[in-house]
């Protein structure tokens, strides 16, 4: 593990919540009953950044904040890749919002937006998603077209999202998973921009100690496969991913280090 410590500008992250901020409100709004219409506070849960390398080279980081509001979980989530060639088709920045239950992780609310690294020859586009528990409705909008809608049916049982990209949904996956105790388990996962729905297989590996720069920490490996792409994730006991492979593909991501808290300066001899 190339453990790294987080730059000046994670502090000031910001997750891109305001597209759906009504829709939010009025979501948690309701969990509390008539007596209390309004939002419950939301409290901090996780936050951390993930370096992205393809082989070598740096490709961008995703940050991502995790806050808790009665019993939903909220993920705000920012990609970017700058490291990228020009002519690259990944985006240059990706932005995701979403909402899922705290219990079991099942989603409520998921939204993305794409931000072509050439805003000459591509344009934005966003996805939004709702949730019932047997359908899903994803509403994918281009900048200057109209929107178009589609619903389609979900499998029963627990339901995550992967969308590509954004590795703080892979944790969420895998964290529940190292949690149950399981040895191996089929999951269905959703696309959004794929709008399709595809089974995973996890299975639990060894115990492994990952560190550098004087940080160690005990992870679970998980691999994880549909038949066709191999990950291969480390997870700590607390469901934090610090670790994750495709070897197939160079891919590489890594959990920065928290930043350090600064050393408090000695005292001078003769002052109080």
């Amino acid at each position: 593990m190339t453990a790294h410590s987080r730059d000046a500008r994670a502090a000031a992250f910001v997750p891109a919540f305001a597209p759906i901020l009504v829709l939010l409100v009025s979501l948690l709004a309701a969990t509390v009953g008539p007596a209390r219409a309004q939002a419950p506070a939301w409290v901090p849960r996780d936050s951390a950044s993930f370096e992205i390398y393809q082989g070598d080279v740096l490709l961008g980081t995703e940050e991502y904040r995790v806050f808790q509001a009665s019993d939903t979980l909220i993920m705000g989530s920012t990609l970017r890749l700058g490291g990228a060639a020009p002519d690259s088709k990944l985006p240059l920045e990706k932005r995701t919002t979403f909402l899922r239950r705290a219990l079991d992780s099942y989603p409520l609310v998921f939204q993305v937006i794409d931000f072509p690294r050439d805003t000459t020859r591509g344009k934005a586009t966003a996805i939004n998603c709702m949730f019932t528990d047997t359908t899903a409705t994803i509403y994918r909008e281009i900048t200057g077209t109209l929107g178009r809608g589609e619903s389609i049916g979900l499998p029963p049982g627990r339901l995550y999202i992967l969308e590509p990209g954004i590795y703080a949904q892979v944790q969420t996956l895998v964290g529940d998973f190292v949690a149950t105790k399981q040895n191996k388990r089929k999951q269905p996962v959703l696309i959004p921009s794929a709008q399709q729905v595809v089974e995973l297989t996890l299975t639990r590996g060894p115990v492994e100690r990952l560190g550098q720069e004087g940080h160690v920490v005990t992870t679970t490996r998980v691999d994880i496969t549909d038949r066709l792409t191999q990950l291969v994730a480390w997870v700590d006991a607390r469901g934090h991913m610090w670790k994750l492979e495709a070897p197939g593909q160079g891919l590489r991501v890594e959990r920065m280090l928290p930043a350090q808290p600064a050393t408090a300066p000695a005292k001078q001899a003769g002052r109080k």
